[in-house]
């Protein structure tokens, strides 16, 4: 059943409810499921049979269905933040969980058991897979998965698929579009680190739109390997006719995806697959052995010539030869999108748009069904267009003959000499003589308005009858001023509140002495934009970001783009204490310094006449403007986005070791400080602030020696990683999981 098409139900004891009111008492148990409702003109039903939950969301719809199960519509209700999200709902069907636990030789009930908690765990995989990729505002996020009731809840996108979208109108701007955002995508999740994230089965099925942008879903559809033959669909496949030659072999690479993308893009600019078979065998052997069709020649739109030299090198058989998804999105993003004409393909609005689409389109067309599997009616669409090629000239011929009569009539009412005046609006006199009166009575009460915004108490006079009673022929009361001090009490006169003077703005030059402007950039996440400039020290090398800090209680102030590291550190210091060099490590003087106490972090910022962080600097540095417990935009905690005890245990597992096991070397293993610049960096542009090394920063503990370090090291659980987590060392202490983050501040 439907329930977006009904907003309020009728209980059987006379109560009127609102759909999201019966699901939260349902979810919050307030409420017997057997109880009887029904519709303004519908039959009685319990409210077990008409409201379905997943978990804590109430099922509005079904959006699909395939082999694996269904996707529903649902609904987050939060009635403490009074909090309403609709999400997309991806849940196993029942026969599929039990044909995977007879495939597997279990029982009927421990098998039906153990296979949801198997689905259920690659769900958990999916999630974190798509977690890492949270901050990408053209990947669908992830907002909550269960492993015992195996579902999978996304975020909800409201226009459908790009196939969907394909077979209506669009413009050369909405090529240009969908392509450099796709290419973001998987720029995205190319660039993840230590491991980059392939999609393996990217199609226009698996990306969705949302507000007119796109978002890739399905990238956790690369890490299921289950075996049986109802998870079949679900191992890291891929579809023939989307599939690069070597994904035909079973491998994959980021040029995989790359490659897929291409033939997206071609299917948009073209209506026709670049390759073409009778059969999946014959398919594959054109794929693996001959070249795509000419897009220059197949293309129904004109379009920049970079663009057709770009997907020519994607179809290159040779991964080594294809382009990276950053030079994808630096082609499409270089084509100035306002010199571009807006021609459609289906929709027609002027007469123009008309001309130029019908000579754009060919007449004859021969292509089959298959190879235009989102265009069914471009073979009609010829005949449609001249039908409103003339229909439209029939139009325009109308309108002239009826402006030539409109004119002819004003001619003569100008020449005849009846014309009488226009009459005076009721309305604009009424409106003149309310402005007057309003300016009266502002005039009049000027020392009223002016005591009424700056709060001041009011002269009160207060009359006595005593003249009256002791003269009783005089009836005029005497009226006596109060003196001041009784008319402006002590209390009243401290909660005077003055106007404030306006703040000063600090303006910061963008040539700065000792460094260089190396750029401006802007990152956004959601409703968080933020807009900082990067600079370069010119003596240490070290990369600074002039974070923005109007509307805040503190100074302006650079801070470091990365943790100070270990050649920058002997280049300035010279002997390099850190216990992870480049003796143990290839790139070791990448790695973060540490072994450094709070003292000789001082003296290294001294010298060149920077500082260390006060705690609200690093805080504010860490938070980066998201209303979040982390600077990824979510509350949940992602151990592959901090380099941390958490993230080193999922590392370890996979080689069948325990990362608090005392057998375990953890410098041969690798598990200790990573590069600087390892993780995603946050909505400023810094990176590291979490995990890898602990920072030094001003504050001062209990103890007058004790310091305070923030973020989180490559040894610290997840409950120390995060932006409010705060600890103090000895000020003297060397430890190999502290480092420090340069600042300079701004004097106001």
């Amino acid at each position: 059943m439907d329930l977006t098409k009904h907003k309020h139900w009728q209980l059987q004891n006379g109560q009127v409810l609102a759909t999201t009111e019966i699901f939260s008492k349902i979810i919050a148990q307030e409420i017997d499921k057997n109880e009887l409702c029904r519709t303004q003109q519908g039959a009685w039903q319990p409210l077990g049979n008409v409201f379905s939950t997943i978990g804590k969301y109430g099922i509005l719809r079904e959006l699909g269905s395939g082999a694996f199960g269904k996707v529903y519509l649902g609904i987050e209700v939060d009635k403490r933040q009074r909090h309403e999200r609709l999400v997309a709902i991806k849940k196993p069907a029942e026969s599929v969980l039990r044909q995977y636990a007879q495939e597997e030789g279990k029982s009927d009930r421990e098998g039906e058991m153990w296979a949801r908690m198997q689905i259920g765990q690659v769900f958990s995989n999916e999630a974190l897979l798509t977690a890492r990729l949270a901050i990408c505002p053209h990947v669908v996020k992830v907002i909550d998965h269960s492993v015992t009731e195996p579902y999978i809840a996304l975020e909800f996108c409201n226009e459908g698929t790009l196939a969907q979208r394909m077979a209506k109108s669009y413009t050369i701007k909405d090529i240009y579009h969908w392509g450099r955002q796709i290419a973001c995508g998987l720029q995205a999740a190319h660039s993840l680190q230590p491991d980059a994230l392939i999609h393996r089965d990217l199609k226009p099925q698996n990306i969705l739109l949302h507000n007119g942008e796109i978002k890739i879903s399905d990238f956790g559809t690369s890490q299921m390997t289950y075996m049986a033959e109802s998870l079949r669909s679900l191992k890291g496949g891929y579809t023939p006719k989307y599939a690069a030659p070597e994904a035909i072999n079973g491998q994959a690479y980021t040029a995989t995806d790359i490659w897929s993308f291409a033939v997206i893009m071609f299917v948009v600019i073209c209506h026709e697959y670049p390759f073409a078979g009778e059969n999946i065998t014959q398919l594959m052997m054109k794929i693996t052995c001959q070249d795509p069709k000419p897009i220059a020649k197949c293309s129904k739109f004109p379009l920049d010539n970079s663009v057709y030299d770009l997907l020519n090198r994607c179809f290159e058989k040779d991964v080594q030869q294809r382009p990276t998804a950053e030079e994808c999105v630096a082609v499409f993003s270089a084509i100035p999108l306002e010199n571009k004409q807006q021609e459609t393909i289906v929709d027609i609005s002027r007469e123009k748009t008309v001309a130029k689409t019908a000579t754009s389109l060919p007449q004859n067309s021969t292509t089959s069904h298959d190879d235009k599997p989102h265009f069914a009616e471009s073979n009609r669409l010829q005949n449609r267009l001249a039908q409103q090629a003339n229909s439209i000239q029939t139009i325009a011929a109308a309108n002239k003959s009826r402006n030539a009569r409109t004119k002819s009539r004003k001619a003569k009412a100008k020449r005849s000499t009846t014309q009488t005046p226009p009459k005076k609006s009721k309305c604009l006199l009424f409106a003149v003589i309310g402005v007057m009166v309003v300016g009266a009575v502002v005039i009049s009460q000027r020392k009223a308005i002016k005591r009424f915004i700056y709060k001041q108490p009011m002269r009160t006079k207060i009359t006595t009858n005593k003249t009256s009673a002791t003269n009783p022929v005089k009836n005029k009361p005497r009226q006596k001023t109060v003196p001041r001090k009784i008319q402006k009490p002590v209390t009243k006169e401290k909660a005077r509140v003055l106007p404030k003077e306006k703040s000063k703005k600090i303006i910061i030059s963008k040539d700065i002495d000792g460094f260089v402007f190396t750029g401006r950039i802007t990152y956004e996440l959601g409703n968080v934009r933020n807009t900082v400039r990067e600079y370069k020290h010119l003596e240490t090398g070290i990369e600074f970001v002039l974070l923005p800090t109007t509307g805040i209680d503190l100074s302006p102030f650079m801070i470091g783009k990365y943790e100070v590291t270990q050649q920058q550190w002997r280049k300035s210091m010279g002997k390099n204490p850190s216990q992870f060099n480049k003796n143990v490590y290839a790139k070791g003087d990448l790695h973060p310094v540490e072994n450094v106490s709070w003292r000789d972090a001082q003296r290294f910022c001294q010298k060149y006449g920077f500082d260390l962080p006060s705690g609200k600097q690093w805080e504010y540095a860490c938070r980066s403007r998201v209303k979040a417990y982390y600077y990824w935009g979510n509350n949940t905690f992602i151990p592959s986005y901090v380099v941390c005890a958490d993230y080193w245990q999922l590392v370890l597992q996979k080689r069948g070791k325990n990362f608090r096991d005392t057998n375990v070397n953890w410098v041969t293993e690798g598990t200790v400080t990573q590069p600087v610049g390892s993780t995603p960096r946050n909505l400023f542009g810094l990176h590291d602030m979490l995990g890898n090394v602990f920072e030094w920063c001003l504050g001062q503990g209990t103890k007058p020696d004790s310091r305070m370090v923030r973020g989180g090291s490559w040894m610290s659980p997840r409950m120390q990683c995060n932006h409010a987590y705060v600890y103090y060392f000895s000020s003297f202490a060397t430890k190999n999981e502290v480092g420090f983050r340069a600042v300079k501040n701004f004097d106001e």
